[in-house]
């Protein structure tokens, strides 16, 4: 966990977070000793998104290159469409252009797998192709998506709860 908020702050910039409540709640999310289902609910403006969503798989992405661990896929779910893809265009952004990271692993960008929904970076697409898989390294759905035979070892629900979906018949029919 730790190591998870000083990579924040020292490769990824984010030199605005906090001890109090950032590098606390930094150590939550990367904890490998929790169990997998666990809930973030903390107040506004406290960067749980930024820290869960955006950042840590970034990070786990890396952890697994160290670790020779390809087999980590990330799903981001949201009521809102529009919230996942901006969560993956972050994603993206950092892999494409984050210095130190391109120094450290490479180039992750892989232009055969680098859609609006997914990407496969370039370093699990040969062990994705060769296992079959077909989950992207980092996906996005909304609570509305069906998502059948799909097996990801991270999923990162966030803001789930609005009134289209909690308030209208279709809604709780799903829920």
């Amino acid at each position: 966990g730790e190591n998870f908020f000083a990579f924040c702050v020292e490769v990824l910039n984010m030199h605005w977070l906090k001890e109090k409540p950032n590098a606390e709640m930094a150590f939550f999310i990367a904890r490998p000793d929790l169990k997998p289902k666990r809930m973030l609910q903390v107040p506004r403006d406290t960067h749980k998104s930024t820290l869960s969503v955006n950042a840590f798989p970034v990070w786990d992405i890396c952890q697994g290159l160290v670790e020779s661990d390809m087999d980590r896929s990330h799903l981001f779910d949201s009521a809102s469409m529009n919230l996942v893809y901006l969560h993956l265009r972050s994603v993206k952004k950092t892999l494409r252009y984050n210095e130190k990271l391109l120094e450290w692993f490479g180039d992750f960008y892989n232009i055969e797998a680098w859609t609006k929904d997914d990407i496969v970076i370039l370093q699990h697409w040969a062990y994705s192709k060769k296992m079959g898989r077909r989950e992207g390294t980092c996906s996005v759905r909304s609570v509305l998506s069906e998502v059948v035979g799909l097996h990801y070892t991270r999923i990162a629900a966030d803001d789930w709860v609005t009134d289209t979906n909690t308030k209208t018949d279709l809604g709780l029919y799903r829920g």
